[in-house]
């Protein structure tokens, strides 16, 4: 078989697309979730917004019944773009709620 190796403009195309598509992921790669945290099945880039979006039309009863299954504090992370922070977080605990808005207010300000 005939072998040509790639022009040198393919190889500069292949890495500027490769390095372009590496910010993007280190720009909406979603926030770490501790493994500990109950919630869906989290991907690599997209996090659990799969699923949220397979039962977006039923979503307040999908929260009710993963709170019944994951017990009262549960989430996962989700892609780090406008409207979404990162990371979805379901808290039912008072008190759990309090800390977590304490800390978020404290980094805000």
């Amino acid at each position: 078989p005939n072998y040509y190796p790639p022009s040198p403009s393919t190889a500069i195309l292949c890495f500027v697309t490769s390095f372009a598509l590496c910010i993007v992921y280190c720009k909406i790669k979603p926030l770490p979730v501790p493994k500990s945290l109950p919630g869906p099945t989290s991907y690599p880039l997209i996090g659990i917004l799969k699923y949220m979006i397979d039962h977006w039309e039923d979503w307040p009863e999908e929260c009710v019944r993963l709170s019944k299954k994951y017990g009262r504090t549960w989430g996962g992370g989700v892609p780090n773009v406008r409207g979404l922070n990162g990371m979805f977080l379901f808290v039912v605990d008072e008190k759990c709620g309090k800390e977590i808005f304490s800390l978020v207010v404290n980094i805000v300000w």
